[in-house]
């Protein structure tokens, strides 16, 4: 049947007959159209996957599994040299700073969901591990290993020793925590009104 329906071609505006002829299809070689398994098996996993769409919980996690994941993820593939430098890479990606300017940065949906697509991400600013002294670098490797450990997980041990390095102030610190938590009940709030429109 899909082989001979009309399918439109995202953001071309035109229409082929069938999927077999898409270009973006025929380009990647599969041995059926239909088959997706040529394509995953050449698809490396990510290291680091980062939520695309999120409400009241953000978190970054480690694909420890190594699985490749779809539409609910962005993949993060940074350039490491070794386990010590995933830990902080995660470190400096699992703050409350981050998070605040990611979701400053996303698109809040009316089920008060968060979404944020990879082009954005892309311009999100983050900090430059390239400026840090090694002292630096290892209280945060020091800090993310502790959130680890810690049950449930505490972001306050990664966040304390962001704060330190970047020396803020404790107003400083109390504005990031005021404007993240804002944003978050906003999420809350968009999905309770949602929750209550007469069906």
């Amino acid at each position: 049947a899909g082989e001979k329906k009309e399918v439109v071609v995202r953001g071309k505006g035109a229409q082929v007959v069938g999927y077999q002829n898409k270009k973006r299809i025929q380009e990647e070689g599969r041995p059926r159209w239909y088959d997706l398994r040529t394509a995953l098996a050449k698809r490396p996993s990510a290291t680091i996957l980062i939520p695309r769409v999120f409400s009241r919980n953000f978190q970054v996690s480690l694909n420890e599994a190594g699985l490749v994941v779809g539409e609910p993820f962005i993949e993060c593939r940074p350039n490491l040299a070794g386990s010590a430098d995933l830990d902080l890479y995660l470190a400096v990606l699992t703050n409350s700073i981050v998070e605040l300017f990611i979701r400053a940065d996303s698109q809040l949906y009316g089920g008060g969901a968060y979404t944020v697509s990879p082009r954005r991400l892309r311009k999100i600013p983050i900090l430059e591990l390239n400026s840090f002294t090694e002292k630096q670098k290892q209280t945060l490797r020091d800090a993310y290993r502790k959130y680890v450990a810690s049950e449930p997980h505490d972001r306050s041990i990664i966040d304390a020793a962001i704060y330190g390095i970047l020396d803020l102030d404790s107003e400083t610190r109390a504005n990031i925590a005021h404007s993240l938590d804002a944003l978050v009940k906003l999420s809350a709030a968009t999905k309770k009104k949602i929750s209550q429109i007469p069906t």
